[in-house]
């Protein structure tokens, strides 16, 4: 009997075994079987992400499969629990890299592409009343007399009456005048004699530049406002590639803008506040930075204009394609690109890629303070490298009465900025908060580079690894007061071109341009 019962406790034991191997072969089979898929999966979307060279994928590709291979002969052989054991841990952790690298990829590219691919024009229409007026909300507003302009952006103009109308419902209709000039509509609204007035957030700015008017941002108040969205038809369509353009192959022009919008995205007019044009040489590894002065007077690239000069800023009040062009016009070159950043949102980047390094050249303090609703934060900059958070670059960026020479100061510190962000973004520091980082890009960038020629780039930055030299110069001018197009016959201050800076600018392009380092003159203080 004893020997029976032996017997039958030997043959339990081993049956429990069996099926406890059995357990561990299929648990060992499920996680191989998600590791090989993780890999694979991974392999593909990096391919078809194209930023990768042939000489990183490959080798990378035949690491993580023979990885994969041997933990799985690890997982499923083996007498010992302990191998089979750790083959499936570590085949399970590398599935979950795979995994994280999948997104990471996955991510990064839906990203990039959501910035080059904008096929929308956002526009932010306000109602605007005084100050002083007791107004709090739209039905505050059914019984007003308002004022909109009969001419200029009226589309945007009759999308924001048609939602604010959507929204009183009832069938109620709004009354208003309309106005050819946006000055005397203003001088209406300020006198009493309107109530409120529709106006693109974009005027007010413009509107300010003109005597009498500086402080219309104190006097008005803005009640309720209207993101109008529409299809965007003309800033796609015109963009030059370098094939068209006569550029040697790895040389292209973008034009780098930087707007102040008060709504919490990118506008398709608004006032340019920062403007760059980028001559690229991927192959020389040679980028060339030119400031141009808002208040530069310009040609303005408008056929409506005829001929007729405007400060640079407004002319991205009638789209950036007008100000790509009227660029391009100043320096007698093709401009291929642009690249738009809303400041509001670029300050939220800095901050996710752990703040910028920049070298001050002399101490100074900022005068005014960017966000309106923060009144009275001001900082101060050391000379010499500067460490800065995302709201101090962007005061350092905006600052130009306490900077030697004002804009054309502003305009190298901007540069400044430019070159930090860029060394950062190609440093592992943007491996740390990289999902935040790109849900902070999405919305405050937008550019016309296409996807094929940026993953070009990578893979051959990658490819190489050499470092980019940077040059930056400044063309400067004079001040006076002349009569801007957008101001309909009014004067306000801008800064007439020197042409001498203008030519050396246009030089410096065409050495950048055959390959060569661009040298700026010594003779020059615009550029460093």
């Amino acid at each position: 009997m004893r020997e029976n019962k032996n017997i039958g406790s030997e043959l339990d034991a081993t049956a429990l075994r069996i099926r406890g191997g059995g357990r561990r072969l299929v648990a060992a089979v499920i996680i191989d079987i998600i590791a090989a898929l993780a890999v694979i999966v991974f392999g593909v979307l990096l391919w078809s992400s194209g930023l990768l060279p042939l000489k990183f994928f490959i080798p990378l590709c035949v690491i993580l499969l023979l990885l994969c291979g041997v933990l799985t002969i690890l997982s499923l052989g083996g007498r010992h629990l302990l191998r089979p054991t750790l083959g499936m841990i570590f085949n399970l952790l590398l599935a979950l890299a795979c995994v994280l690298g999948s997104y990471m990829v996955t991510k990064g590219v839906d990203t990039l592409r959501d910035i080059i691919g904008k096929r929308e024009s956002s526009n932010h229409v306000g109602i605007y009343v005084r100050t002083d007026d007791p107004a709090k909300d739209l039905q505050d507003l059914e019984s007003y007399a308002f004022g909109i302009l009969g001419d200029e952006d009226r589309e945007n103009t009759d999308e924001a009456i048609a939602e604010l109308e959507k929204t009183l419902g009832d069938g109620k209709k709004i009354s208003y005048t309309e106005y050819k000039n946006k000055f005397s509509m203003v001088s209406d609204l300020l006198s009493g004699k309107l109530g409120a007035v529709f106006l693109n957030s974009s005027y007010i700015d413009v509107i300010s530049d003109v005597e009498g008017f500086e402080d219309l941002g104190s006097k008005l108040r803005e009640v309720y406002s209207v993101r109008v969205v529409s299809d965007k038809t003309d800033n796609k369509t015109d963009i030059k590639q370098p094939s068209d353009t006569g550029y040697p192959d790895g040389v292209f022009t973008v034009y780098m803008s930087g707007i102040d919008t008060r709504s919490g995205y990118l506008v398709e007019k608004s006032r340019c506040d920062s403007n760059i044009l980028a001559v690229i040489n991927s192959k020389a590894k040679n980028v060339l930075l030119i400031s141009i002065p808002r208040d530069y007077y310009v040609e303005l690239a408008l056929p409506e204009a005829n001929g007729a000069k405007d400060k640079l800023t407004h002319a991205g009040i009638y789209g950036v394609q007008c100000s790509m062009d009227t660029v391009a016009k100043l320096f007698d070159i093709d401009v291929n690109y642009y690249f738009r950043v809303n400041f509001g949102g670029f300050e939220q980047i800095i901050d996710a890629l752990g703040g910028i390094t920049v070298y001050n050249d002399y101490y100074f303090e900022s005068t005014v303070s960017f966000f309106e609703d923060e009144a009275g934060r001001y900082y101060s900059y050391p000379a010499g490298d500067i460490n800065l958070t995302g709201e101090a670059a962007l005061y350092f960026a905006r600052e130009r009465h306490a900077v030697s020479g004002g804009d054309r100061g502003r305009g190298l510190n901007q540069m400044k900025v430019i070159e930090a962000v860029a060394d950062k973004m190609m440093s592992p520091a943007i491996l740390k908060n990289y999902s935040n980082l790109l849900d902070q890009i999405k919305g405050n960038f937008e550019m016309s580079i296409p996807y094929d020629t940026v993953s070009e780039l990578v893979r051959e930055q990658l490819d190489s690894g050499t470092d980019w030299k940077f040059t930056t110069y400044n063309v400067d001018g004079a001040g006076d007061n002349q009569p801007p197009y957008s101001l309909g016959g009014l004067y306000a201050y801008v800064m007439v071109p020197d042409e001498s800076t203008v030519s050396t600018a246009k030089d410096l392009i065409s050495q950048v341009v055959d390959g060569k380092n661009p040298v700026v003159p010594e003779t020059s203080a615009a550029g460093n």
